[in-house]
């Protein structure tokens, strides 16, 4: 085999390699990326709950999903407010959250004797796609 068509073929597989790598770097960059947190809303002790997507892309039929369980072990009484609940177990679907926007939400407030457990964590995922139809989680 001649030299030349051998640096040929070897630089051809260079480039396509290189391609590939540049497009799957550009997905992983370019997509949305979708955070929740609780916030206190002012001095009153009121919580929100917060969507943010600090991604570069919009985030589209985003859905919360946590364990109903997770959720009463988290409260004083094991009751779940109705604020939360409609956060998470009203079936809704964000048919699209921009990049960089937040979307705010009541969660509840403190104080009351139904009311959260300091420093409690309810473990939640996130599922939701980008424009092209990729899902995350």
């Amino acid at each position: 085999m001649n030299i030349s068509i051998f640096i040929s073929l070897f630089s051809i597989v260079v480039s396509l390699l290189s391609l590939a790598f540049a497009m799957y770097s550009w997905s992983n960059a370019n997509r949305p990326l979708v955070t929740a947190r609780v916030t206190s809303a002012g001095k009153a002790g009121a919580l929100n709950l917060l969507l943010e997507n600090t991604g570069n892309r919009p985030a589209k039929n985003i859905v919360l999903k946590v364990n109903k369980k997770d959720v009463e072990n988290a409260q004083l009484k094991k009751e779940i407010p109705i604020d939360a609940s409609r956060c998470f177990f009203s079936d809704v679907l964000i048919p699209v959250l921009a990049n960089n926007h937040v979307l705010t939400n009541a969660f509840w407030h403190l104080g009351h004797n139904n009311s959260w457990i300091p420093n409690a964590k309810i473990p939640l995922s996130i599922h939701y796609e980008d424009l092209d139809g990729r899902k995350y989680k």
